[in-house]
């Protein structure tokens, strides 16, 4: 595949950042590019090279990026956390698509935090060359998501619920016990293979490396939210989203249902599946299914714009069905 790499350099009054960059394919072939939006946040793009498969498969160009303080953008080390907050990202993004001369035509696919990245986008500059977004494993709202977090949770045995709220509680989050748990969770959540490719390695050690940006906006991790996205919420900002939107998660994702839902409905020309062997990155856990149903969004094939009618009915009913099940403590355990 035909690579390149460059910066972008951002200006935030007389400071100048970089933003680097790694372009698949060609952008002056007369396709479409896509932008891929990492998560987080203060990973790296590198977990997300899957997502160079879409120029094999359907011939679009994939451009990917590290957002600041993460991988080989400026860091972001010396800055105040009141600096480091959610419009410096989207400024960031703006800049990038401008600088690489796409702005009257893109497409963007969003993941995990990169979610709340591309509403907010979207919302503040109303990109008229933006044609289709991709929600990969994001939530609406982080309150949402906490909720979301503590139901998976009450699904594990009482004993590794115990450890969990034990440490938190006595503020030993650091201790080997806790985070032998948490990477339980996560190796059930977050990436469900027996091992983990070296590319999500790479992008994780990076961010517990430099673990700024992450801080900043999420705290301690995710069961311990004190950042400034404690409690942000795009579901306001929804109804700015006009172009065809593909929302997906996994059924064992880190984001759930609960916090999927109010995009899937927020969005007018919406559509929403679930990978049914897949959590938080179905792009490792079912890379084939998931770049032809990418793919094929991404450039209009076989009519996917947006559900059906009776689709859309389907999912609000079997997401009202699990909402009654895990209020009243039924939902059966993973």
């Amino acid at each position: 595949m035909a690579t390149s790499t460059g910066t972008a350099p951002y200006l935030i009054g007389s400071e100048t950042f970089h933003t680097s960059y790694k372009v698949v394919g060609n952008l002056k072939g007369g396709k479409r590019p896509v932008v891929i939006i990492h998560g987080g946040p203060g990973l790296t793009f590198a977990y997300m090279i899957p997502h160079a498969n879409l120029f094999k498969t359907h011939g679009i160009p994939v451009i990917l990026y590290d957002q600041l303080g993460g991988g080989l953008s400026s860091s972001l080390k010396d800055k105040h956390p009141e600096f480091i907050k959610p419009a410096l990202f989207v400024a960031e993004l703006d800049s990038l698509v401008k600088h690489l001369g796409i702005d009257h035509d893109f497409d963007i696919i969003a993941q995990s935090w990169g979610v709340t990245l591309a509403v907010e986008y979207v919302a503040k500059h109303r990109p008229l060359g933006l044609k289709h977004l991709v929600l990969t494993d994001g939530s609406a709202s982080y309150p949402l998501w906490r909720e979301g977090l503590a139901n998976l949770r009450k699904q594990w045995p009482q004993d590794f619920q115990d450890i969990l709220n034990r440490h938190e509680k006595d503020g030993t989050i650091d201790a080997p016990e806790y985070q032998q748990a948490t990477m339980k969770f996560y190796q059930k959540h977050i990436l469900n293979l027996k091992e983990w490719p070296p590319e999500t390695l790479e992008s994780m050690g990076q961010m517990h490396k430099d673990p700024t940006v992450y801080n900043a906006l999420i705290g301690a991790n995710e069961f311990n939210m004190t950042g400034s996205l404690k409690d942000w919420s795009v579901i306001p900002l929804l109804g700015s989203v006009k172009c065809p939107t593909l929302v997906i998660n996994g059924v064992d994702d880190e984001v759930p249902d609960i916090c999927v839902e109010p995009l899937f409905h927020g969005i007018k020309n919406a559509r929403w599946v679930t990978f049914g062997a897949s959590s938080h990155m179905p792009f490792w856990e079912e890379p084939e299914k998931y770049t032809r149903i990418v793919g094929d969004f991404l450039t209009d094939a076989g009519g996917i714009r947006a559900q059906s009618l009776i689709a859309r009915i389907f999912q609000l009913f079997k997401f009202i069905v699990k909402t009654i099940l895990l209020r009243f403590g039924l939902y059966p355990p993973t």
